[in-house]
């Protein structure tokens, strides 16, 4: 946990590892607290949670290039889109990207070799005003 004053008030990292799977679970994006986990841990992980709704303020190829994800997932922040360059950024890397502004609610199934994506769109009257990522 870190403690900031002001916007970016506190965050956290979390891994979660299911068997051969890892989930790398980012709250916060800069510079800093990348460089902190990637001189800390091995952060090297099957699937992403994209920091900060994808904007430019972290996301680095530095990090990407530690985590290596197959599979990135970007959570929705009202009407704002993520970063360009963090989606360039993603793309280059082959990573799957999945967004829940685009594509609804984003379920990882794990079993004990590997791992499914389930996407599940809202119909127009049962849209929620985010989505979150489920992790069975």
């Amino acid at each position: 946990m870190e403690e900031r004053d002001g916007y970016d008030e506190g965050g956290c990292a979390l891994f979660v590892r299911h068997h051969g799977q890892r989930l790398l679970y980012m709250t916060i994006a800069d510079s800093f607290v990348e460089e902190q986990l990637v001189h800390e841990y091995d952060l090297k992980s099957t699937m992403f949670k994209v920091p900060d709704f994808g904007s430019d303020r972290g996301t680095s190829e530095y990090l990407l290039n530690e985590v290596d994800p197959q599979v990135a997932v970007i959570f929705r922040n009202g009407e704002a889109q993520p970063s360009s360059y963090v989606l360039e950024r993603l793309q280059e890397t082959w990573i799957d990207i999945y967004q829940t502004s685009r594509i609804g609610t984003i379920t990882i199934k794990c079993n004990n070799e590997d791992y499914e994506v389930i996407t599940v769109r809202p119909s127009k009257e049962n849209t929620l005003p985010n989505s979150w990522l489920t992790y069975n």
